[in-house]
């Protein structure tokens, strides 16, 4: 989710010191709209309604 948040330019980078995971596998991550993205992205800061 946060490389998602970079490529949209929602966070300026990744946070340092995040570990490093394996990738298993390439999946698409589908958002409609940039609205939406600031939503999940607000949810995640613990931003808005629970």
């Amino acid at each position: 989710m946060l490389r998602f948040a970079v490529a949209r330019k929602c966070l300026r980078a990744m946070p340092k010191g995040m570990p490093q995971l394996a990738q298993v596998g390439q999946s698409i991550l589908e958002i409609s709209s940039d609205e939406e993205a600031e939503r999940i992205l607000a949810a995640a800061r613990g931003e808005g309604p629970p």
